[in-house]
């Protein structure tokens, strides 16, 4: 079988893999997609794409295509990186899409394959739009592995649907959520843990935050030792593979960011992101005891720009557009508590292109809404809330664990789960009001059914092979690479057999 594979691992463990699975199951690369050096003898350097400096021939290109991806070119348009936000002009943004959908259109007419193959989720504009095109328009069976680590364990899932990520459990949900529910010792500790007063961030979302909250607190100084050694060798006006457009030029080669560029831009992220904290800040509530009077919808909003609260939510990753119409249609003696994603508070990020005063100012202006400081426990917000509100956070899991219902607005990999409301039209969430009884307590059963879903249909592996540091040689890893290997292919037969 011909098999294309797009590379997102932080390593070459998908070397490995290709490797692999070519040994096990016969599926021979008809080409890869990666931005290492190397990666393969047919491969198609990523990097290349997503700074525009790619070609495709005068063969025909059946525009055909664009009308099948309606339903997803917005959400790739807002998703084209731009350091400021403005360098990127409307018809620049579009004219990129329809360049890189040409682009792979040839691509698949002349390299045929079978199947093609994510290790991670295909969430660059290089990838993302090859995965619109194979899946929705070549009808091309598509598979990943899904990046997220489920319950503090290296549990990983394959998945075949970018915008449906609970499509691997809804069955073995409804199978199981009826009976007895027998729970691993580990699932039940990871379950326990959730549901008592000492729940604490993931184990991966604390990694992320400390790695970032160092960066804050030497920024300047790790800066300065970077501009010493770039020019010490000469470097400072090379050419650096960081894919945000610096100005409103054309996206090419010629117009890419350099060292220095780099450096600007750090720089700039580090005092627009303190200014949107700063501002954000002023806007809490300074008396915490204040909050346990009211009768409050919890709203956590998720980290922007990033893939799962963008791409994979829709229309729905404007929260402004949820929000408003929560203040319009929840009881006039309750509120909407806004909590910011706690990256929004990391200097060093990316969040003030997803955050500025103009956003704040709009939700600051809704009668119904409270901004929350970050110091706040969720946990303790979560129990004392009405319901809890989420488009792509995984608070609403959390949520869930704690007996709390939760209305849902874009995709997650726990929609399925009872207890939860996907919204998709302002009928649902009047629906949903108009029979909220705060009394009607989630079953605990309802969401340990629903991580044994999860457990049962996903593969526990020695290392996270997205942020774990390996020997390729150790035995754990080749152990990882046999069962990773055939959880692939086995999803692949269950998927599209």
């Amino acid at each position: 079988m011909k098999v294309g594979y797009i590379d997102c691992l932080p390593n070459l463990a998908g070397k490995y893999l290709i490797d692999s699975l070519n040994k096990e199951y016969n599926w021979q690369s008809e080409f890869t997609l990666s931005e290492k050096k190397n990666f393969s003898s047919k491969n198609i350097d990523l990097k290349s794409l997503r700074i525009n400096d790619f070609s495709f021939t005068n063969d025909f290109f059946d525009f055909e295509c664009i009308d099948y991806l309606l339903k997803y070119e917005k959400n790739f348009l807002s998703w084209v990186e731009d350091s400021s936000g403005f360098n990127f002009s409307y018809n620049q943004r579009i004219q990129y899409y329809y360049d890189l959908l040409k682009f792979w259109y040839q691509k698949l007419k002349k390299n045929k394959v079978d199947l093609i193959v994510s290790f991670g989720w295909p969430h660059t504009t290089g990838d993302y739009s090859l995965y619109l095109l194979s899946k929705h328009y070549f009808k091309i069976p598509f598979i990943y592995i899904n990046p997220f680590p489920y319950f503090d364990l290296n549990l990983f899932s394959v998945n075949c649907d970018l915008h449906n990520m609970s499509l691997p459990y809804a069955n073995k949900f409804e199978e199981i959520k009826n009976k007895n529910i027998d729970l691993p010792d580990e699932l039940k500790s990871y379950l326990n843990t959730m549901q008592n007063e000492k729940a604490e961030k993931p184990k991966f979302t604390k990694n992320f935050l400390n790695t970032y909250e160092k960066e804050d607190i030497n920024f300047f100084t790790r800066l300065f030792i970077d501009f010493l050694k770039l020019s010490l060798r000469g470097k400072l006006f090379n050419k650096n593979y960081i894919y945000f457009k610096k100005n409103r030029l054309e996206l090419n080669v010629k117009n890419q960011m350099n060292n220095f560029d780099y450096i600007r831009f750090q720089i700039t992220k580090f005092f627009k992101n303190r200014n949107n904290i700063n501002y954000y800040n002023k806007l809490v509530q300074k008396d915490k005891n204040e909050y346990l009077k009211d009768q409050y919808v919890l709203f956590a909003a998720g980290y922007q720009p990033e893939a799962m609260s963008n791409i994979f939510q829709g229309k729905f990753e404007n929260y402004i557009m949820i929000l408003e119409q929560l203040d319009q249609l929840i009881p006039d003696d309750w509120y909407v508590y806004y909590k910011e994603h706690p990256a929004h508070f990391l200097k060093t990020g990316k969040g003030f292109l997803g955050r500025n005063k103009n956003y704040y100012n709009r939700i600051k202006s809704l009668k119904k809404i409270k901004f929350l400081s970050n110091d706040l426990n969720t946990y303790d917000l979560i129990d004392k809330s009405k319901f809890v509100v989420t488009s792509g956070g995984t608070i609403g899991w959390e949520a869930l664990i704690r007996k709390k219902r939760v209305m849902v607005f874009g995709d997650i990999w726990y929609k399925n789960c009872e207890g939860v409301t996907c919204v998709e039209n302002l009928n649902q969430i009047n629906e949903f009001l108009k029979n909220f009884n705060i009394n009607d307590k989630i079953d605990t059963n309802i969401a340990k059914a629903y991580a044994l879903s999860i457990y049962k249909n996903s593969i526990k592996l020695n290392y996270d092979l997205f942020r774990d540091d390996f020997n390729y040689s150790c035995t754990k890893f080749q152990d990882d690479l046999k069962a990773l290997s055939k959880e692939i292919f086995h999803s692949f037969k269950k998927f599209y057999n």
